[in-house]
């Protein structure tokens, strides 16, 4: 398998990816997974692995952000034949309700879930997906330079991260996105319980309350 594992990290990675990672590339007889930190952000890290794959490697790559814990066979990402293909990451944000995997379609100049997410099996086209958890192609690292940067306004607010502005310039550049939904992850987030037991609370009660 012609494929590399790298990490963007911020200089803590999760002591789970950490050994979780070992225990796959052991398995696949694969290099061990390659750490790159960076305090500058996460568009930078990832940038340092499109460099050093390109340049010191022949690979493609698999990237695991360093708090996503893949399952055993996060591997099976490259097996498809596609140039993107990412596994699915449950992710909160604060409008959300419940927790929700970052697999996305479009939604006028935004994006919204996929739909049925959490009843989809295999392999499902997206319009955009999160990178926690990623494989990519050598032609796609190629085509796209720089391949992850942000988008910002005229005030230098950001309006797109890094990832999505990454599907982004992948789609208009002809390439087709991907995600397996039989390779979830788990991402070791940290959440404040108070707001997501309010969050639960709410949820539960919109599914309980009887139609007017």
């Amino acid at each position: 398998m012609s494929v590399r594992i790298a990490v963007p990290t911020r200089g803590r990675p999760h002591f789970g990816t950490v050994e979780q990672l070992e225990r796959i590339t052991r398995a696949a007889g694969l290099p061990p997974a390659k750490f790159f930190p960076s305090h500058l952000s996460s568009a930078d890290a990832r940038n340092q692995i499109v460099r050093w794959v390109m340049e010191q490697t022949t690979d493609d790559v698999l990237m695991c952000d360093d708090d996503v814990v893949p399952p055993d066979d996060i591997l099976r990402l490259a097996s498809h034949g596609k140039d993107i293909v990412a596994a699915p990451v449950m992710i909160m944000q604060p409008q959300v309700n419940l927790p929700f995997f970052n697999i996305y379609r479009t939604e006028g100049d935004g994006y919204m879930p996929l739909d049925m997410q959490y009843a989809l099996k295999g392999l499902h086209r997206a319009d955009a997906v999160g990178t926690g958890a990623i494989f990519i192609t050598r032609r796609v690292l190629h085509a796209l330079k720089p391949v992850f940067d942000f988008v910002s306004d005229e005030w230098g607010v950001m309006t797109r991260s890094e990832d999505l502005s990454f599907c982004e310039k992948a789609v208009r550049a002809g390439f087709e996105i991907h995600a397996d939904f039989d390779v979830p992850c788990e991402h070791m987030a940290t959440v404040g319980l108070l707001a997501h037991h309010y969050k639960l609370v709410d949820a539960v009660g919109k599914m309980m309350r009887r139609p007017a």
